[in-house]
C-alpha cells in the first residue's frame, strides 16, 4: 500500500450525515486548549472521543475502511473534530502494547478548502517534532520560503529548515478518505489565515499488529 493515498467519494454523503447525527447523540466535544504550541492559550480543537462507542454508521464506516487494506487493522482512536486553529508540526505515531502505528485516517464532514501538508520526515521514537529536530540534521534543500509562507506560515520558523514536503493533499471534500503512515510527520495548512470556517473531521488512528 501507498504510504499516503486519498480516495474521492469514499464515502456517501448520506451516511456521513447520519454519522453525525449520531456522534452528536453520543456526548460532548471537549475543548482543547494549546499549552505550550504556537497558539499558546487559544482553542484549538473541540474533539469527541468515539473509540469505544460504535454506533450503526460508525460500524459501517470502519466495515468499509477494513476492506481498503491488505491486512487485518485495529482502531486505536476513533475522534470527531472540530479543528478552529491549524495543528502544527507533529505525528500520529505511538508506543501501543501488542500492536505497531499504523495509519492515520481523516474523513471530512464537511467541504473545506483546507488541505494537510505530509512531510518526508518520519520518526518511530517520538511523535514530538522538537525532538526530532535534536535528534537530526537541518536538509540541504528545505522547504521553499513561499511554499512555507503561503501554506504553513503559522508554524515556528525554523522548523522550515528541518523538512521536505512529501505530500500536499487535496482540499478536504466530503466523502474523502485521506490516509498517511502515522510516522510521517505533518500538518494542518493556514486555514485560519483564509477566512475557512472550523473543519468538521473524523480521525481514525490504524494499528497493526507488530511485526516480529
Amino acid at each position: 500500500m501507498d504510504d499516503v493515498f486519498v480516495i474521492d467519494d469514499f464515502f456517501d454523503h448520506a451516511l456521513l450525515d447520519r454519522a453525525k447525527s449520531e456522534m452528536m447523540s453520543t456526548g460532548k466535544h471537549e475543548d482543547f486548549f494549546d499549552k505550550v504550541g504556537v497558539f499558546k492559550g487559544k482553542l484549538i480543537s473541540q474533539q469527541l472521543k468515539l473509540t469505544d462507542i460504535h454506533t450503526p454508521c460508525i460500524s459501517e464506516m470502519l466495515a468499509k475502511i477494513r476492506s481498503v487494506f491488505d491486512r487485518p487493522v485495529m482502531f486505536k482512536e476513533i475522534n470527531y473534530q472540530i479543528l478552529h486553529l491549524p495543528w502544527d508540526i507533529h505525528s500520529d505515531w505511538f508506543e501501543s502494547d501488542g500492536s505497531e502505528s499504523y495509519y492515520n485516517l481523516l474523513i471530512p464532514l464537511e467541504d473545506a478548502d483546507s488541505r494537510t501538508i505530509i512531510f518526508d520526515q518520519r520518526s518511530n521514537h517520538t511523535n514530538h517534532f522538537y525532538i526530532y529536530k535534536q535528534q537530526n540534521p537541518k536538509v540541504e534543500h528545505p522547504v521553499s520560503q513561499d511554499f512555507w509562507d503561503k501554506n504553513l506560515s503559522m508554524c515556528w520558523p525554523e522548523d522550515r529548515l528541518y523538512l521536505t514536503v512529501k505530500h500536499a493533499c487535496p482540499y478536504q471534500r466530503k466523502g474523502q478518505l485521506v490516509a498517511f503512515k502515522r510516522d510521517y510527520y505533518h500538518s494542518s495548512d493556514s486555514f485560519h489565515l483564509r477566512g475557512v470556517k472550523p473543519k468538521h473531521f473524523i480521525q481514525i488512528l490504524v494499528d497493526k499488529e507488530r511485526e516480529l
